[in-house]
């Protein structure tokens, strides 16, 4: 009842470690071959686009601001127009009355200056009609401040049709990938569903063959070097490995196929071999026995030296090979 309950167990241990060896091995299959699934359009393009597009977007709200900058530049100008013309003496004079008249729409549609640029613009105001020299100099920094505007704006817009063309040429070849992608979609469209499934075995039949073939090459190189170097020879432990992976997944899939190849497992050989070893090995003995003092031994001493050397574990497998000889 032990013996039957230890095997019991063993067998249920065995089964879980070859789980874990087959595990291993689908996920040693997976990293070699890879996932050659379809690539969809909103992918690694569709990332690019995405990124793209932030960047169009950021150069949208730099020109916002710039346009907002201008306008803030030129409340105080379209404040000097009219305190210019209101202090003029020919208000009545027709072109004076439409420049107000355009001034106070500009006047609206403009920010309001604030009490330190409308004192600036008085100060120029002042200046032009006292000293025009002074400023012109004055003036001069102004017209740098627009020119910077200025500059900034066609810098933007520069910038802003580079990334909008880099966006477009992205949009273009994203739209392309997925008119590519439901063609490749549709081929594998047919025969209910089994068109797709035969394309994928195909398809793992193409990638088995390219890593049989580079694994049959690095198997022969490591085979032949692992005779003279001991790092190869490590190296080509891993294919030893591989290999006993792949007969205990035949033994577990066809349990008799490995025995009608006429091959067994290590464990079991190892199991037999010690027993046949032990018999040999006392046979051999009482044979030098009998040598030495001239006697004939009987069979039960020799039964009793055999039970001497074999422990209880080789006892059960003899009481199993009797069993299946019928003679218990």
């Amino acid at each position: 009842m032990k013996v039957g309950l230890r095997r019991n167990i063993r067998c249920i241990s065995d089964w879980f470690f070859m789980r874990k060896q087959l595990l291993l091995l689908i996920l040693i299959i997976v990293c070699l071959s890879g996932c050659s699934s379809l690539k969809g359009a909103w992918g690694a393009n569709s990332s690019k686009q995405s990124k793209q597009l932030v960047k169009v977007e950021l150069l949208e709200n730099k020109q916002s601001l710039n346009t907002q900058d201008k306008l803030f530049a030129i409340s105080p100008y379209a404040f000097g127009i009219n305190y210019s013309l209101n202090t003029s003496t020919n208000r009545e004079d027709p072109p004076i009355k439409f420049a107000k008249e355009m001034n106070d729409r500009i006047v609206s549609l403009s920010p309001s200056p604030t009490i330190e640029e409308i004192n600036e613009i008085k100060k120029l105001f002042s200046l032009y009609v006292t000293n025009v020299n002074l400023w012109k100099k004055e003036i001069s920094v102004k017209d740098q401040e627009i020119l910077g505007l200025q500059l900034e704006t066609k810098k933007l817009q520069n910038q802003w049709n580079i990334e909008i063309d880099k966006y477009k040429n992205l949009a273009s070849a994203t739209a392309l990938k997925t008119d590519t992608l439901q063609a490749e979609i549709n081929d594998y469209k047919g025969w209910f569903g089994l068109k797709a499934v035969g394309k994928g075995l195909w398809q793992f039949a193409k990638s088995a063959m390219w890593i049989l073939s580079i694994g049959g090459i690095l198997f022969i190189v490591l085979r032949f070097a692992s005779l003279s170097n001991p790092l190869a020879a490590s190296v080509f432990s891993i294919f030893t490995r591989i290999g006993s992976w792949v007969v205990n997944t035949i033994e577990i899939i066809a349990p008799k196929a490995v025995e009608k190849a006429g091959h067994v497992a290590v464990a079991f050989y190892d199991e037999y071999n010690s027993i046949l070893s032990k018999i040999v090995d006392n046979i051999q003995n009482i044979k030098q026995l009998e040598q030495k003092t001239g006697k004939k031994a009987t069979l039960e001493e020799v039964l009793i030296e055999l039970d001497k050397s074999l422990d209880q574990k080789d006892k059960d497998v003899i009481d199993k090979i009797k069993k299946e000889l019928g003679y218990n």
